[in-house]
């Protein structure tokens, strides 16, 4: 039998980690600010003009900056995650989630933005926004599927089933959602008129109340996966105080076997 002094060799019992989802949850309620404020102004501002009004196209500037801050935010929370992951995996999967949200933020403002200005311009002065376009869509997607994978790992580690929800991808593709119908009907409509505008602006209607909905699910399924890790980690302290309990009842106060 070995003693060994508990007071110079502390044992220590299997880590626990509080993983805090509150940046995420601030940044969820952005999102749903977002998205009122933009069912607002299809309503408010409803025109077929090719040419929207001054005070519609600064709301929607505003809409977007918005928008691009609560990315900012997720960003700000992956950070948050990097601190409290131990797997390199892991750590490293927060990092390029932290970059890429970050992109994401500017690259989405910077379309939004450019999609409104452009008429302004002369139409020699215009450029094709496609490029734009494709990267917002694939930044998107990722950014939003590598917070998808980290808060499904977050789950494993508590013992709990987090990131199945179909709200996370469909979150992630939501700008391709909302811009895909208006831009092929841009594309492939060749009626022109009012009628062509028309056509657009209901897609665009439509698809924005769409990605809304989108939103939502993706919000609560936020609320419903931080609540079940945060069972979850109480649990594990739970276990871990019982089991506290049970050796300090076993062993002798001050030697370990």
């Amino acid at each position: 039998m070995i003693k060994i002094e508990a007071s110079k060799y502390p044992v220590k019992f299997s880590e626990t980690e509080n993983f805090s989802f509150v940046p995420l949850k601030i940044a969820c309620i952005g999102i749903l600010a977002y998205y009122i404020l933009e069912m607002l102004n299809r309503v408010i501002f409803f025109t077929t003009d090719i040419e929207l009004d001054e005070i519609a196209v600064t709301w929607r500037i505003v809409d977007s900056v918005i928008y691009a801050i609560v990315f900012l935010i997720i960003a700000v929370q992956t950070a948050i995650w990097r601190e409290n992951l131990h797997a390199y995996e892991n750590r490293k999967k927060a990092r390029n989630a932290f970059f890429t949200l970050i992109l994401t933020a500017l690259v989405t403002a910077l379309y939004e933005i450019l999609l409104l200005e452009m008429d302004k311009l002369q139409p020699s002065h215009r450029s094709d926004l496609t490029v734009p376009f494709l990267f917002m869509i694939m930044l998107h997607y990722y950014s939003i599927s590598q917070v998808k994978q980290i808060i499904t790992r977050i789950g494993r580690t508590k013992k709990a089933d987090t990131g199945r929800s179909i709200f996370y991808s469909l979150f992630a593709l939501n700008p391709c959602i909302r811009y895909l119908l208006p831009f092929l009907l841009m594309v492939l409509t060749s009626v022109g008129g009012d009628l062509y505008f028309v056509y657009m602006f209901y897609s665009d209607l439509i698809m924005t109340y769409l990605s809304a909905a989108i939103a939502v699910g993706f919000t609560v399924m936020i609320f419903i996966d931080s609540r079940k890790i945060r069972r979850a980690y109480l649990m594990e302290i739970m276990r871990g105080e019982i089991d506290k309990q049970l050796s300090q009842e076993n062993l002798p106060k001050d030697q370990v076997f």
